[in-house]
Order: structure tokens, then sequence, then C-alpha cells
């Protein structure tokens, strides 16, 4: 039987390099995250077809032009984000000392 104060906690779950505690939440980028709602194919869509609307246009013109926008958006962010060698580093932010960091 274990004792508690062998337990290493879960292997896979990263410590907190400050105060090396485990209870640390995953982070993601928030800027990329707000580009990506702003540039979504929903948005664009919305967009469009209200621009249309207020100046009295088909709106399935704003419907075509979103999607190109959207699809050229999408492409150009795929290709700056495909570097050859990709190294992705996770942010997390321990939830002891509110420190953030990345591994």
């Amino acid at each position: 039987m274990r004792h508690y104060q062998d337990y290493q906690g879960d292997p896979m779950k990263p410590i907190c390099p400050y105060c090396h505690s485990s209870d640390v939440i995953s982070q993601s980028n928030p800027v990329s995250s707000i580009f990506e709602q702003l540039c979504s194919q929903a948005t664009l869509t919305s967009l469009g077809v209200s621009i249309c609307k207020y100046y009295k246009v088909n709106p399935a013109i704003g419907v075509i032009t979103a999607t190109a926008i959207a699809s050229a958006v999408s492409v150009a962010t795929r290709r700056a984000q495909a570097p050859l060698i990709t190294i992705h580093q996770q942010n997390y932010l321990c939830q002891r000392c509110f420190k953030p960091f990345r591994l």
C-alpha cells in the first residue's frame, strides 16, 4: 500500500517551474484566438450580409465576398503557421502562484 507522501502526481500533468505545484491550467494564445473568431466564415458572412443590406445590394454578393475573404485568410494563416519544423510550445498558468510558463 502506498502512502500519500509517496504520491508523485500525474506524470503527464505539467509542474510549475516556480512553485512546483501541479495545479496548472492550459492556456491558448488569446490574440490568435480572437483573430480566428473575427476572421471566421460565420463572422465574415454575417458582416457581408449586413453591409449589403445597408447599401441595398443583394445579400448573396456579401455571402460570396465573405466566403472568398475567409478562404484567403485561412490559406494565409495556414502558410504563416506551417514552418518546415514545427515546435509547439504549450502555454500554462499556475493556479497557485499565478505565473505563466511554457513547456
